[in-house]
């Protein structure tokens, strides 16, 4: 059995198609301030080639991530765009993980206080100031530190 076309051209078919949607994708993301969509689709590319839909799927994602952190700029004290600038170096081009790393601090910001909820005053002001010491003002760790001592602190007295 013959077919009326070759594998080739249905490869060279589908790649171009892929490449449009690809292309359309960037467009309809170009919105978005703090999007650069050329450093989308490069990080894309180079992290999934010619994965044409993962490709799409990852520049999707970045817009995503970077309304998201256009969303979590608003309102944020000089601390907290201490952090934004943190996440931004350790995660450079990946905008869904910067927004990510920001929400995490968020929370971890809000949450902070709960941890010594229940301890003597004394007790608590020294577990904030050791944490600190270790982990300035990385909310994500200093709420990991000072659960942790605050269990253990539990633990001893109980």
């Amino acid at each position: 059995m013959t077919l009326p076309f070759s594998m080739p051209s249905i490869l060279q078919a589908l790649h171009l198609f892929l490449a449009v949607a690809v292309s359309a994708a960037l467009i309809a993301s170009s919105a978005v301030a703090g999007f650069d969509k050329d450093v989308a689709k490069t990080f894309c590319e180079a992290e999934w080639g010619n994965d044409f839909q993962m490709v799409v799927y990852c520049v999707n994602q970045q817009r995503e991530g970077a309304e998201e952190l256009d969303r979590l700029r608003q309102g944020l004290d000089d601390i907290m765009l201490e952090r934004l600038a943190v996440c931004e170096t350790e995660w450079r081009q990946d905008m869904q993980m910067q927004a990510y790393c920001l929400e995490q601090q968020i929370s971890a910001r809000q949450a902070l206080p709960a941890t010594t909820e229940g301890l003597p005053e004394d007790v608590a002001v020294i577990i904030q100031d050791f944490c600190a010491a270790d982990w300035g003002t990385d909310f994500q760790m200093l709420y990991y530190c000072t659960e942790q001592q605050a269990k253990a602190w539990q633990q001893l007295n109980n």
